[in-house]
């Protein structure tokens, strides 16, 4: 069976841009079971007493139905080396196996993170969308793997766009951040460009 999951942040108890997650849920379950039914995830959210306060990862395995629910305290941890690898990975569902990508980083034990490129355009890091800072305007990559909910939040508020950027472009951006569900657009989270290794 093919198993999909969402991460959902929880801050301070509550979801966040749970309407994205909905919508890419919808999607999912349409295009790999051909299910057109929406799925009402807000409906199985309970979050534990435990888990109201501070950030909260909620982890949502699912099929043509939930399959389990999880939640844990969530600490961010930022990198210190990237590498930059050109691959043909493909991962356009956030599907439960991610191997290709567990052991793109075993083969790579120097480096916390990996950004994917394809035919030389930048993608994402394994787990991350990327934004990239020029002349104080943030880019995120047309390309991703993975078009992620915090990502599709900030295009359609306008806080970033999106442009083709080239391997041999990166050296003209100031910085580098990595977003997803749980790591939220913050100018103090950008990394300098040099922790990118090529």
């Amino acid at each position: 069976m093919s198993l999909l999951f969402e991460s959902i942040h929880i801050k301070a108890g509550l979801p966040q841009r749970l309407e994205y997650h909905q919508d890419r849920v919808n999607r999912s379950r349409q295009e790999v079971f051909g299910i057109r039914d929406e799925m009402n995830i807000a409906s199985h959210i309970n979050v534990p007493g435990t888990f109201c306060k501070g950030h909260v990862k909620c982890r949502m395995i699912y099929g043509k139905d939930i399959f389990d629910i999880q939640y844990e305290t969530y600490f961010e941890k930022q990198p210190a080396r990237i590498k930059l690898i050109e691959s043909d990975i493909r991962y356009p569902l956030k599907f439960v196996d991610r191997t290709a990508f567990q052991t793109m980083r075993d083969t790579h034990p120097g480096f916390d993170d990996i950004i994917f490129t394809r035919n030389g355009y930048l993608t994402d890091s394994t787990y991350c969308n990327l934004l990239f800072l020029r002349q104080g305007i943030w880019y995120t990559p047309a390309t991703p793997l993975l078009p992620g909910t915090q990502r599709a939040y900030l295009l359609q508020s306008g806080r970033i766009k999106a442009m083709p950027i080239h391997v041999g472009e990166v050296n003209q951006f100031e910085a580098v951040m990595l977003i997803n569900a749980m790591l939220d657009f913050n100018p103090s989270r950008a990394l300098p460009i040099n922790i990118l290794s090529y």
